[in-house]
């Protein structure tokens, strides 16, 4: 994979990148390449970050977490859903319509429920 440095918010021509990672880390996660799949998933996760890009951030982080669950790391899940979460109430408290907010939780209120799921596990 190739090493992504120096980003800016100027290189919106890496966002589909960043998507492109997160792809990849679910088709190799969905394989079994556990290994590969948290690669692409960090990947994802940087170039988002420096990006600015939010929705892909939360459901980078999210993916992670099921990975580490998985693997019974369940602190390290729990830290993974903590940022999904965290990145999900940033940008809902964007929102200034109340209508707005309960229809951008739509999808992603699985994350909450994987959280709780891993507390009560």
């Amino acid at each position: 994979m190739p090493k992504v440095r120096g980003l800016s918010q100027e290189s919106s021509g890496l966002a589909p990148l960043a998507q492109s990672y997160f792809f990849l880390g679910q088709a190799q996660r969905k394989s079994g390449l556990r290994e590969e799949a948290e690669k692409s998933y960090n990947q994802s996760i940087k170039i988002a970050r420096a990006m600015g890009r939010s929705e892909t951030l939360w459901r980078a982080y999210s993916e992670l977490g099921h990975l580490a669950a998985k693997e019974g790391e369940y602190w390290k899940a729990f830290k993974y859903y903590a940022e999904a979460i965290a990145i999900i109430e940033g940008m809902r408290g964007e929102l200034g319509d109340p209508a707005l907010k309960a229809l951008f939780m739509e999808n992603k209120f699985q994350v909450y429920e994987w959280m709780i799921r891993l507390l009560h596990g």
